[in-house]
């Protein structure tokens, strides 16, 4: 594991408290000076209290002091109240912008990095250890910090009233540091072990409940509930470990403080006795002495507050340590533009790539897209052709070649500015939980209702204005309430929507039947015919017509053409067509709509 480097999670939770556009540093300068005016009213209380017991004995008028006393005291009250809201003011503040920022970053990183991190875990940092931010501020630091001011001035004064019992004090005192000194180093790294195994639980709870019709298909519930539940005890086991070494400060720190009050009453009783020291300077000290061990008491549970913090502090913060994709994309090469060619609108040049450090997918790919044309992508599964769309998306940089649009390198242009020029149907059409109108609006947000019932009916979804709610009905998580067919034609709706001159299409109608496919590029042909299109497909059969098939085999361009010229000249693509019933030419060929060659496409 891990362990952050000492400071860093106190500079960090600084950085998030002062920052300048939060707004919030007049919060951060009031509450530091609270904190330090806190600790004057309890030094100047024993000695009020010390000439009311003096003047009793003495038989002094008393009305005096004891008013003082009332008014220092409610000044004290008035003073915590406001250091309290101060600082739960500044806490919740700290907490909302830190899950802001998480959620700022979280949706903005590289694609590679949601392969490489669970989800749940990142939600539980999201959630679980931001809530912990509010503790640290509220009752951690600030307490820290007052309870030192207030322990360092008590014993000046207690120097100044009687140096033996000071001495008494400080013996006890000093166990007590020692214990907190050594139990509390390991404090942080055991709560980062205790949040990492909560994140680890919440990331397998979300597993589980994304595929729970799943799971019951397979009568897996109980396998899976076995999976939570050992991240469940590994939390339980680190919590225990974090439980134990809060066990033992405590009961340290009490003794160490009940110790000092007996010996101070010991040997401060004898004195009194003996006439050596005065009753009134003997209660001031008492009170004195309380003005040291309590907030020693204080400071303890300040302190595990506080490494229990800086641990979710340090969690956060590695999140917002990780470069976003525009960061990321910052970093890359820039390659010299060509000229545009419209027979080349999109161009694939000695492309290789591979995930993480993984086998490599592809290899050395080329080949070239005219504008306003169809180009469908074909062969064996793992061939790497979902990984050329992802590359054209750049949901991923590939390593090695170029890929231009218009002449010009993709990575010359913004994430947004490319992805302005593209729409998109995914393999798995997601569907967002909401109502049918958000998921309609999400790449087209001033869609009108007219537009979204147009395009609805267009994709032959127009059976789901029927319900009651409208385009107000609810989806459910995930869409739970659309059959695949619906959600992939949702999927197709949303890209119409967000209709652009590159179309992306990724096994578009895998869970469609034959006819509503054939009336699926029906509707393209009648959408704008300068859209050049390319999809990714299993079924040659509405590939028949495109104007340029590429066949993927190992990550490699293995054969490029027309459907008949492939059944001519490429034996895997004569393969996979003759395993369709489509060899030789014949078999069933569904008209794709024109494009501007006139050529048909889909």
């Amino acid at each position: 594991m891990r362990r952050a480097r000492s400071g860093t999670g106190l500079r960090a939770l600084w950085r998030l408290a002062w920052d300048r556009e939060n707004g919030r540093r007049h919060l951060v300068v009031l509450g530091c000076v609270a904190s330090l005016l806190a600790p004057v009213v309890p030094l100047i209380q024993p000695l009020i209290v010390r000439d009311i017991v003096s003047g009793a004995g003495q038989q002094r008028a008393l009305l005096a002091p004891v008013l003082l006393l009332a008014a220092v005291t409610v000044g004290e009250a008035l003073l915590t109240g406001a250091q309290v809201y101060l600082l739960k003011r500044l806490a919740e503040g700290v907490v909302v912008d830190t899950r802001l920022a998480l959620v700022r970053r979280l949706l903005r990183l590289p694609i590679a990095e949601y392969d490489r991190r669970r989800s749940g875990d990142l939600i539980s940092r999201l959630s679980a250890d931001t809530s912990l931010l509010r503790s640290v501020i509220s009752n951690g630091v600030f307490d820290i910090v007052s309870a030192v001011l207030l322990g360092i001035g008590s014993v000046v004064v207690l120097a100044l009233l009687d140096p033996l019992l000071l001495a008494i004090t400080l013996t006890s005192v000093a166990f007590a540091a020692v214990v907190l000194w050594a139990l509390m180093a390991s404090l942080r790294g055991i709560s980062r072990t205790a949040q990492e195994h909560v994140g680890r639980m919440t990331a397998e709870f979300e597993r589980a409940l994304q595929g729970v019709r799943t799971i019951r298909v397979f009568d897996a519930t109980d396998r899976e509930y076995d999976r939570v539940a050992r991240r469940a005890e590994d939390a339980y086991g680190t919590g225990l470990r974090l439980s134990r070494r809060e066990a033992v400060v405590q009961p340290a720190v009490t003794t160490a403080i009940q110790i000092a009050i007996f010996m101070v009453l010991l040997v401060g009783g004898y004195r009194v006795s003996a006439g050596s020291m005065a009753l009134g300077d003997l209660v001031a000290f008492l009170l004195y002495l309380f003005s040291v061990v309590l907030p020693l008491n204080q400071a303890s549970r300040a302190i595990t507050t506080v490494q229990v913090g800086l641990a979710a502090v340090d969690r956060a913060t590695e999140v917002l340590g990780i470069p976003t994709e525009r960061e990321a994309a910052g970093r890359l090469p820039a390659v010299a533009p060509c000229a545009p060619d419209p027979r080349r609108f999109v161009r694939f040049e000695g492309v290789g790539f591979r995930y993480q450090d993984g086998p490599t997918v592809l290899d050395g790919v080329d080949f070239s897209v005219p504008r306003g044309s169809c180009t469908a992508l074909v062969g064996p599964s793992g061939g790497g052709k979902s990984t050329v769309l992802a590359l054209l998306a750049r949901f991923y940089d590939h390593d090695a070649g170029t890929i231009r649009i218009d002449g010009r390198d993709i990575r010359d242009l913004s994430h947004e500015a490319l992805r302005a020029r593209l729409s998109m149907v995914e393999q798995d059409a997601p569907v967002f939980a909401g109502s049918l109108r958000e998921n309609l609006r999400l790449g087209a947000p001033d869609a009108t209702d007219d537009d979204l019932c147009a395009v609805l009916k267009d994709v032959e979804l127009g059976g789901l204005l029927d319900h009651p709610d409208g385009l107000d009905r609810d989806l459910g998580d995930a869409g739970v309430v659309l059959s695949g067919g619906q959600r992939q034609r949702l999927a197709w709706a949303r890209a119409l929507l967000h209709d652009h001159e590159l179309l992306l299409l990724d096994e578009p109608t895998s869970s469609l039947d034959a006819e509503t496919e054939s009336r699926l590029q029906r509707l393209l042909r009648t959408r704008r015919t300068d859209r050049t299109t390319i999809m990714v497909a299993h079924r040659l059969a509405p590939l028949v017509e495109c104007d340029q098939i590429v066949v993927l085999d190992g990550g490699t361009v293995t054969a490029t053409g027309t459907h008949a010229s492939l059944l001519r000249d490429s034996p895997l693509y004569r393969t996979l067509a003759d395993h369709q019933g489509l060899g030789g030419g014949t078999g069933p060929a569904p008209p794709g709509p024109m494009t501007t060659t006139g050529a048909r496409a889909v």
